[in-house]
């Protein structure tokens, strides 16, 4: 696989005020933290992202902080535009997101390429209090949520893909000076199975023979 661009941004903002945005060179390999803060909102973000020809892990790890002011947001969001190889991979995605406190979070997550493989929403009920989202599975009780595709499947080869992403807390409708934060995690994986290893298929991915491709899904002992 290959990467062809990305966005990775932590924001914090309160109304329509400033946006703090980090944008990145692409690198197989980037691992950073970026920090926003605006009118007492602050954002965090860690990135964990690596990939080659034979896949890809892209982690994230998230903590917000909103203001108490009215319309105060800090979120991390962003998008990946990525092209398969000569073979098809599968991928995965999992995450929690987590609220203490009594106000308003929101999980947005969609993959798509020529149609959509995977779209999730999530937004709580302003009164919602503690609650948390995992990626993948509709909440209880919360004003919106979509749920379409599947969080795992198949990405196929020679196809470009988009992973969107935007994780949130907000002080949407309230003035109280109560305390609210959230915190969470994002994975994707892209990756290979043994059965593509079969009938010379370890040389799509730069193996020798099968069995050092075999032993890398395994154990990660890449022999190449």
């Amino acid at each position: 696989m290959t990467v062809d661009s990305w966005e990775l941004s932590s924001r914090a903002r309160h109304g329509n005020g400033t946006t703090f945005l980090s944008d990145e060179t692409v690198a197989n390999r980037f691992n950073a933290t970026r920090v926003a803060v605006r009118s007492g909102s602050v954002s965090t973000t860690d990135y964990d992202i690596a990939w080659d020809g034979s896949g890809g892990s892209f982690n994230w790890n998230f903590d917000h902080t909103r203001s108490v002011r009215h319309g105060s947001v800090a979120h991390s969001l962003g998008q990946i535009v990525f092209t398969i190889g000569n073979v098809d991979m599968e991928y995965d995605l999992s995450g929690l997101y987590s609220m203490t406190g009594d106000r308003h979070i929101e999980a947005d997550v969609e993959l798509k390429g020529a149609q959509s493989l995977f779209s999730w929403i999530q937004v709580t009920a302003e009164a919602g209090g503690n609650e948390s989202f995992v990626v993948g599975r509709n909440g209880d009780g919360d004003d919106a949520d979509r749920l379409d595709g599947s969080p795992s499947g198949t990405l196929q080869a020679g196809h470009t893909y988009t992973l969107r992403y935007d994780f949130a807390i907000a002080n949407r409708h309230s003035e109280s000076d109560d305390p609210a934060t959230a915190e969470g995690d994002f994975h994707f994986t892209i990756s290979f199975t043994k059965d593509q290893c079969k009938n010379k298929g370890w040389e799509a991915f730069g193996f020798r023979n099968q069995g050092e491709c075999v032993r890398f899904i395994e154990t990660g002992l890449d022999s190449r």
